[in-house]
């Protein structure tokens, strides 16, 4: 989940930093660029807590697999060209990928910890997140400086092999499903 998180936040955070050029590149204004911003602010104000609460009896690791995957799929858009219909298709993708795939991971690793080590490991989620942040400017400057066509298709490439990454650790990995089941695996992790 760490690992998905980071290659996640390293493409999601492209929103602001190499997005504002990509689009300035290709004759988009400075106001159709807030006003894609404001797309994402709103919709996730609109969205988030309504579908949070309908996803919530639905496993994790799935809403996140799928939340990754459509982060993905934002990105691809932009491959077909920079122009406002495919910026605005991609910032709804990109949204609506965020809002399903922040809120399950972070609770997946809350409800994964062992109580008496919830501190850290929601310090080690944001450490992935955060640094996934951190790098998003520099690496997607840099490959956009490099290479302006590969970016859209290798974001697109990240957050869909993180979103499979996911759904396949979900296939592979058996979780309690009962509190008693977990509670026998806090005991476990605290001997």
């Amino acid at each position: 989940m760490l690992i998905a998180v980071f290659a996640a936040d390293i493409d999601y955070r492209q929103q602001y930093s190499t997005l504002p050029v990509f689009l300035a590149d290709h004759g988009l204004s400075t106001g159709f660029y807030g006003a894609l911003i404001a797309i994402n602010g709103g919709l996730v104000i609109c969205l988030e807590l309504p579908v949070t609460v309908a996803l919530r009896k639905h496993a994790p690791l799935l809403i996140t697999g799928v939340g990754l995957c459509l982060l993905g799929s934002g990105f691809t858009a932009l491959i077909a060209g920079g122009n406002a219909a495919t910026a605005i298709a991609m910032m709804a993708l990109l949204t609506i990928g965020d809002i399903f795939y922040k809120s399950p991971s972070t609770a997946f690793v809350a409800d994964r910890a062992p109580h008496h080590l919830q501190g850290r490991f929601q310090s080690l989620y944001a450490g992935a997140s955060i640094s996934g942040v951190v790098l998003a400017a520099p690496l997607g400057g840099a490959v956009y400086q490099a290479a302006p066509k590969a970016l859209w298709p290798l974001c697109a490439a990240l957050a869909v092999a993180a979103g499979l990454a996911v759904l396949a650790a979900r296939r592979l990995t058996r979780l309690p499903s009962t509190e008693a089941e977990q509670g026998s695996l806090t005991a476990l992790a605290r001997d």
